[in-house]
């Protein structure tokens, strides 16, 4: 962020050597179009000197004041910074903090990110630059320093950077040069082909010759065709694969449409089973082979697949008494026997009692009859088939409790057992590709119905089509075939911007919140001379706002009030505001000052509140949250030993009072514990900061689930590399009432540019998962910056963050897949068209549900202008337009955007506000305007 040294702040040194950092009233764009707008200017105090001399204390005004004969004899013109070189002249200068050496204003120390480039004193430290590197790398970006972007790299030759920076020349499967500064292509690597002969892709087929072409699944001969010449529908020596020889067993073998199939029997033999794997399995016929009358003779005459059954001459007559009873005759094993009469034989399952024992066809005792049994197996096990076992059933023995093949479905099974699956199949009757009955409409144009296997019947769709109630992809298709186009989406944008302030001063740094129809924005307003914090609030959903009112409740512009924050949780009754306030320690610190209103923001305190009573030092960086039994209040604060730390305070009647301040970090005194941010979800608080307690900045976490009036034993750290090995900040935080915590922030793991990573916790905080997980999936080493996760519901999570992998910084977007802590395997593009060809600064983001909306400021016409998009599937798609917000012609800058979501009849209305310096160029004030 820009910043301008706050001059009362910057001037005065504490009693302990420590000063307060310097804050910035009125910022300075990225892009330096407002350079030279100051906030705090030198202020001259003239006292008139009476005629007659009244002793009093000595001032700084030529007058002698305390009649001693001596003028001004107490200030030293030539060191003092508030009188250097005449009284009342006082050392400011931008960026720095400054020093009277000689009766002249001199940089003692510029803020950081900033150099004194031109050692011109007069204009501070004028060079916005933050050191990143020795050597300058080609990013864009001056990181040594020294008032040159890339000096040393040429785009010319340099296949890293080729044409542009971080362009690197890579071809597929090939060598990569740069020449006049273009990619070119040269020889191709080993096992690489050129196959299109087209040079853009390289050599992008991978193949290495083996010898002519066989049948094995590969390109042999490497001509782009695998297995040519061989036709897999009749070879039988490859029948539907390679190598799959058909059997040919006392046949001769056939391949029809991939499969085996039996093709002539010998004499002699049939296909009993029907199964191509044992051909013709079963011997029948007459000793020649030949047909004929069934005879008893041991062999299948009739070849009917029994042997020795039906009328064989001879069978079932009767013959010579027997010790049970009559014999019959019986063909068994092809010779006619007298069965049943002579003597007591082996029990067969024939209905006959053969062992005479009163019982027919009764199982031994342990034992099976002849034929049956466990291993006594029919049938086969192919598909959905399963294999029986031979019973005896009423004197027969038959194949019991297999099971047979059926009809084929779609169902991923061979349900009729032929060895394939779902072959030859047609979808049911009245089967529809799309639900809503449009298969003819929009993205639905060209479905074909498709078998997919266990998942039963389904459709192959175009690359748009989107299976919602409501469109997510507002792109003039009717993505979800149900014969409307782009429902759901929003296209009524407010007819023009609305301007909140009524000041004629600078305003600055505005925040946005409420829910349904009820709006209010906070902001910073010079009017009175210091800043001081100004609300304004819409009863209509922000087509028309009431007047606005003055917060703070000291004398106005007496001492700065910045950084404002408004908690109005759902819209409902009660607001709670908050700010840094100068007031108090010769306005050297900021301390945290709030106020409520208890009527939708019609009325609110008649005097402030401070939160961090007992504290004597620098507190900013404040948040205000609405939990469902308390409001707590979070910030940091800068000791005098340099250390920062995390602090929080609770009230548990709507912001009337607060109770003692808790410090959340547990670091040394002298660690820095910075830049918290607080999600709440019912009564539990979730709060992460950046902690260097460790060498680097880790990422840490604690949590209350009272509302802040206790806190977790401890804090913990999030990010799972080595501790203080590497830089992880600017930390994101998110919540949903299933108990999941989503955390997400800008890591430089590799240690050469920043990745968005993130944590999860599915148990409100109480476990992590074993390993963070990378967000972003850019290949190349570019900075990904300033996440925002936001819970978008069904336990899933979107981030927002402003990413550099075009070289100018271009919003982008992840979401969580099923709830989980799986990203989509593509990052979302939010600015719309082709991205790379503007900068986008100042990226904000928000969310009602799966509402995601997103606006930045965005140079693309010359200054910068407030763009914004939105997706309405949880952030996994944004529009492919993207909307403009302000109105303003000619260059003059509209930038640092505040949004929010609300819902009004259960859609979404997206809520943008922002600085705007159209009135001179100059002077910032706040804009409103919403899409519905």
């Amino acid at each position: 962020m820009n910043r301008l040294a706050l001059g009362l702040a910057a001037a005065f040194s504490l009693a302990l050597g420590c000063e307060a950092e310097p804050y910035c009233l009125n910022c300075t764009p990225i892009d330096g179009s407002v350079a030279g707008a100051y906030d705090v200017t030198a202020v001259e105090v003239v006292v008139a000197r009476p005629d007659s001399c009244v002793a009093s204390e000595e001032v700084c005004d030529g007058v002698d004041n305390d009649c001693d004969g001596r003028i001004d004899e107490d200030f030293d013109l030539a060191t003092d910074p508030r009188h250097c070189g005449r009284c009342g002249q006082r050392c400011e200068l931008p960026f720095a903090i400054p020093t009277c050496e000689a009766s002249l204003c001199q940089i003692r120390q510029c803020d950081i990110g900033h150099l004194d480039l031109d050692r011109n004193p007069t204009n501070g430290c004028e060079y916005e630059c933050t050191r990143t590197a020795d050597s300058e790398l080609c990013d864009g970006v001056d990181n040594n320093c020294n008032g040159l972007i890339d000096e040393g790299f040429d785009l010319q030759t340099n296949a890293t950077h080729c044409g542009r920076c971080n362009n690197a020349c890579r071809f597929d499967g090939a060598e990569a040069a740069c020449v006049a500064g273009a990619c070119v292509r040269g020889n191709c690597a080993p096992g690489a082909i050129d196959l299109d002969r087209n040079p853009a892709n390289g050599c992008e087929y991978r193949c290495t010759p083996s010898g002519p072409e066989v049948c094995d699944g590969r390109d042999n001969d490497c001509d782009g065709v695998v297995d040519n010449g061989v036709d897999l529908n009749t070879d039988i020596a490859n029948c539907g694969a390679c190598g799959r020889v058909c059997p040919a067993m006392n046949a001769s073998a056939s391949c029809v449409m991939g499969q085996c199939r039996v093709g002539t029997c010998q004499p002699g033999y049939v296909d009993l089973n029907m199964d191509p794997a044992d051909g013709c399995e079963w011997q029948c016929g007459g000793v020649s082979g030949a047909r004929g009358p069934e005879v008893c003779d041991g062999r299948d005459n009739d070849c009917n697949g029994l042997i020795d059954d039906g009328a064989v001459a001879g069978v079932g007559d009767a013959c010579g008494p027997g010790v049970c009873r009559t014999g019959r005759q019986a063909c068994e094993s092809g010779v006619l026997r007298c069965v049943g009469a002579p003597t007591a034989t082996l029990e067969l399952c024939n209905g006959r009692d053969d062992d005479c024992d009163g019982m027919v066809d009764e199982a031994p005792t342990g034992g099976s009859l002849p034929g049956t049994g466990p291993t006594a197996f029919c049938g086969n096990d192919v598909g959905a088939c399963v294999y029986g076992r031979f019973t005896c059933v009423a004197g027969a023995i038959q194949c019991v409790g297999g099971t047979g093949p059926g009809v084929e479905v779609c169902d991923g099974v061979d349900n009729d057992c032929d060895g394939s699956v779902d072959e030859g199949v047609s979808p049911p009757t009245g089967f529809r590709c799309n639900r809503r009955g449009a298969e003819g409409a929009g993205a639905c144009v060209g479905a074909v119905p498709l078998c997919a296997g266990a998942r039963g019947w389904t459709c192959s769709y175009g690359p748009n089509y989107r299976d919602l109630d409501d469109e997510a992809l507002c792109d003039g298709v009717d993505n979800n075939c149900d014969g409307r186009v782009d429902e759901g989406c929003l296209t009524n944008l407010s007819p023009t911007d609305v301007r909140l302030d009524g000041g004629s001063a600078n305003t600055i740094q505005p925040m946005i919140s409420g829910g349904g129809n009820n709006l209010g924005v906070v902001y910073l307003d010079r009017r009175n001379g210091q800043s001081d914090i100004y609300f304004t609030r819409s009863t209509n959903g922000g087509q028309s706002w009431l007047t606005e009112r003055r917060l703070d409740t000291d004398t106005a512009g007496r001492a700065s009030s910045v950084q404002p924050w408004l908690s109005w949780l759902d819209g409902g009754q009660r607001l709670v505001a908050a700010w840094g306030d100068f007031r108090i320690n010769n306005q050297s610190y900021r301390q945290i000052y709030t106020t409520n209103s208890a009527d939708f923001g019609a009325n609110w305190l008649t005097s402030d509140l401070r939160v961090n009573v007992g504290q004597a030092d620098d507190s900013f960086n404040v948040q205000v949250h609405q939990t469902s039994n308390t409001v707590v209040a979070v910030w940091e604060t800068f000791f005098n030993n340099r250390g920062r730390h995390i602090n929080a305070a609770t009230s548990t009647d709507g912001g009337g009072s607060w109770r003692a301040i808790a410090r959340l970090d547990t670091g040394v005194s002298t660690s820095v514990a910075s830049t918290p941010d607080v999600a709440v979800v019912g009564s539990r608080v979730f709060v992460v900061w950046r902690d260097n307690r460790s060498g680097r900045p880790d990422i840490y976490f604690r949590s209350s689930a009272d509302g802040g009036l206790t806190w977790s034993s401890s804090d913990r750290r999030l990010d799972t590399d080595t501790a203080g090995a590497h830089t992880s900040e600017e930390p994101s935080v998110a919540a949903d009432a299933m108990g999941n915590v989503f955390v997400a922030w800008q890591d430089v793991r590799d240690d050469r540019a920043y990745d968005i990573y993130f944590q999860r916790s599915s148990d409100n905080g109480a476990t992590w998962l074993s390993a963070d997980v990378r967000v972003d999936t850019d290949a190349f080493p570019r900075d990904s910056l300033h996440p925002n996760a936001m819970a978008v519901g069904n336990g899933d999570v979107a981030v927002v963050w402003q990413d550099l992998r075009w070289g100018l910084a271009n919003p982008y977007g992840n979401r969580t897949v099923s709830g989980g802590s799986t990203f989509q395997r593509a990052d979302a593009q939010i600015i719309g068209g082709l991205p790379g060809r503007s900068s986008v600064v100042n990226i904000a983001s928000a969310n009602s549900g799966r509402a995601v909306f997103v606006a930045w400021a965005d140079n693309r016409n010359g200054s910068l202008d407030i763009y914004g998009n939105y997706s309405l599937d949880g952030g996994a798609t944004y529009q492919p337009v993207d909307v403009r917000f302000d109105t303003a012609t000619g260059s003059v800058d509209a930038h640092y955007p505040a949004v929010a979501v609300t819902s009004v009849g259960g859609r979404p209305v997206l809520h943008a506000v922002w600085v705007d310096r159209r009135s001179n160029g100059i002077l910032g004030d706040i804009y409103y305007r919403a899409l519905r």
